[in-house]
Order: structure tokens, then C-alpha cells, then sequence
């Protein structure tokens, strides 16, 4: 994956623009057959949408719901924020699953995905809402107008039972990271619980990463933190030490065990990132 992103960085920017164009072109000639063929789901973004993740989109969803039944024991009832909503795979699962007092608010930097999820998702189930942020990243928005560090969520304090990011901070460094911590205890319910997704670096990780079994090398090192490749957004790790440190200053509790993924070498785990469950103080 890290040697991938390190070669097409190395190939002409017209050439990739064209082969872009090219997949996309694809992409959508794949989805006209699937609509002639009587496939279609309203539900499920086109593919040129759906590049960004891995796996079969509905199954995903519905195993990751499943994750959250069992690590936060997510109810129906309860008020979900999604932070990187992406195209709506996790909110099409959550429709599926939330009641009617139930209620879900998504948020992406990528204008595209939000008004995709708004025009498809929002008219059939009312209680769910998409908001674009324009929050600046190097890799997935160079055109965002707010720095991370300075965005604030636009959501009242003390309004979800449940936050969770997956592959977001794998994005972010350590002062972005940390001022989405603090928005995320703040619009937190006392009761509260966030879910969030980490490459986090013990020694266990390290020694993986160290011969070569992980999924990146993190090669370039900082206080902290490590990244992949020199554009750094591109794929972050984090020690483990100072992220259970920023958690306690940021007034969230981890609940033990952290869900250690399969993304450095190991076989013995059915997720890929590190799952971190914690509690608002």
C-alpha cells in the first residue's frame, strides 16, 4: 500500500489525470449495466464514489454495525455523529438499525460525498443529515478554506450518545488530532461514548513494522508519531503512549482493551485499523 502511494507519485500528473479519467469512464459504464440489468439501489453511491473503500460497501457497513453493537453497545434510540462520513456506507447500515427516536448527523470534507448522501439518503430517512465541512487537508481537501486545528463542529454541546471516525486520524497530525478530540468530548452526553480508528505504535507494532510485515513502513519519524510517506497526511501513526495521554487531556477515558488491528502484520484480527473505545469523564 505505501509502495502504491509512493509510485504514482512518481508518474506525470497528465498521465495519472488521464488514466483517472479512464477508470472513471469505467466505472461508470460498469454502473449503466448494473441499472439496464435491473441491479440498481438507491441506496448505494456509483462506483466512482465508492473507490475510497475497501470491501463490498452494504457488507461493510453492516459488519461495522455490528462492531458497534458489540464494543459501545450502540442502541436504536440513541444520536449518532459520524465524522468522515465518506459516501454514506456507514449511515445507509445505521438507517437500517436506528428507530425512530434514533437520530444520525454526518460530516465529510469532501463536498461530493455530502451532497450525494443528501440528494439519496436524507429524503427516505428524514432523521438523517450531512453537513459539508471545508476543513483543509494536504491529500483529501487542498481546497478547504478552515485549518482542522480551528474548525468547530457545527453541533451544540452535550448532543450524541455516540461519535465515532474510521480513517480519519490515520489523516491527521498531532494538532489537528487533538482539537477534534476536544470538539468530540464537547458535543459528547455525559454518558457518551466515541469509537475511533488508529495505526498506533507499541512494541509490538513496531518490531512488526520494523521487518517489514506492516501494511506501511512509517519510515519518517516525529515527537509522537510517525508517517508513511513525506506528503504526511497521506498515512499517520501514532504511539500509543502519547495517544492515551491526549485522551486524558482532552477529559475522554479509554475503555480497555484497545481493539488491536490487523494493519501491522498480525493474523490473529477481523478489522484492519485500531479500534479505541472511550468515555466522556
Amino acid at each position: 500500500m505505501e509502495m502504491m502511494i509512493r509510485v504514482k507519485r512518481l508518474v506525470p500528473s497528465p498521465v495519472r489525470a488521464a488514466v483517472r479519467r479512464s477508470r472513471l469512464l469505467l466505472l461508470d459504464v460498469r454502473d449503466l449495466r448494473d441499472k439496464v440489468a435491473g441491479k440498481y439501489n438507491p441506496l448505494i453511491p456509483p462506483r466512482r464514489l465508492r473507490q475510497i473503500i475497501c470491501g463490498d460497501f452494504e457488507r461493510g457497513g453492516n459488519q461495522d454495525l455490528e462492531l458497534f453493537k458489540t464494543l459501545v453497545g450502540l442502541r436504536p434510540e440513541e444520536s449518532v455523529l459520524e465524522i468522515g462520513c465518506g459516501p454514506g456506507r456507514m449511515a445507509v447500515a445505521l438507517a437500517r438499525f436506528l428507530d425512530g427516536k434514533g437520530s444520525y448527523e454526518g460530516m465529510d470534507i469532501d463536498e461530493t460525498f455530502i451532497r450525494w448522501c443528501q440528494e439519496h439518503i436524507t429524503p427516505r430517512f428524514p432523521s438523517f443529515h450531512f453537513t459539508h465541512a471545508h476543513v483543509f487537508n494536504k491529500t483529501y481537501n487542498p481546497g478547504g478554506r478552515v485549518a482542522a486545528c480551528d474548525y468547530t463542529f457545527p453541533y451544540a454541546d452535550n448532543s450524541f450518545d455516540f461519535v465515532f471516525l474510521m480513517s480519519v486520524f490515520t489523516h491527521m497530525l498531532p494538532e489537528d488530532m487533538k482539537h477534534y478530540l476536544l470538539e468530540i468530548a464537547r458535543v459528547l452526553r455525559a454518558s457518551g461514548r466515541c469509537l475511533i480508528t488508529f495505526f498506533l505504535l507499541n512494541p509490538g507494532s513496531l518490531s512488526m513494522v520494523q521487518v517489514g510485515r506492516a501494511a506501511f513502513k512509517f519510515v519518517n519519524c516525529f515527537d509522537g508519531y510517525r508517517t508513511a510517506t513525506d506528503v504526511a497526511e497521506d498515512a499517520v501513526a501514532y504511539d500509543e503512549t502519547f495517544i492515551r495521554q491526549l485522551y486524558q487531556n482532552c477529559g475522554l477515558k479509554l475503555v480497555e482493551p484497545i481493539h488491536y488491528g490487523s494493519w501491522c502484520g498480525s493474523h490473529h484480527s477481523l478489522i484492519f485499523q485500531d479500534f479505541v473505545v472511550a468515555t466522556r469523564f
